[in-house]
């Protein structure tokens, strides 16, 4: 599991943009409030349409939680704030995650004229480029 207090204050030092997180279902205010301190994260819910929550903002990566039931609109466009020019994109979901990211990619191929849809496919790998776990002790 993603301990994110832990990680937020170095995302946020070493990277431009945030991480976007989508969780879900919805959370309490105090909840919301709680992630809103946390500097290096985005957190959005399955429940919201992205499209009036992400305009304009560019990410540095991608965290699915596991539980998360959101429609390929939603996934396609956070794919579309990513930063394509960074080289280390943050990624962290499990394997339905992976396959539903593969197969919008794949529809996307055929209309990608900028690398992008490779670019995203390489650094997805469908594998993460990099882990962000931090290990309960």
């Amino acid at each position: 599991m993603i301990k994110y207090e832990e990680v937020s204050e170095v995302i946020y030092l070493l990277r431009r943009n945030p991480v976007i997180v989508i969780y879900h279902g919805t959370k309490t205010l105090q909840e919301r409030i709680a992630l809103e301190k946390l500097k290096g994260f985005v957190f959005i819910s399955d429940t919201y349409n992205f499209l009036n929550y992400l305009p304009g903002m560019l990410c540095c990566g991608l965290i699915i939680e596991p539980d998360v039931e959101t429609s390929d609109n939603n996934i396609d466009f956070a794919l579309s704030r990513l930063e394509i020019d960074n080289d280390e994109l943050i990624f962290h979901m499990d394997h339905t995650h992976k396959e539903q990211i593969k197969r919008i990619l794949d529809e996307c191929t055929s209309l990608d004229q900028f690398n992008y849809v490779y670019k995203l496919k390489k650094a997805i790998g469908i594998y993460p480029l990099v882990e962000l776990y931090v290990e309960d002790k």
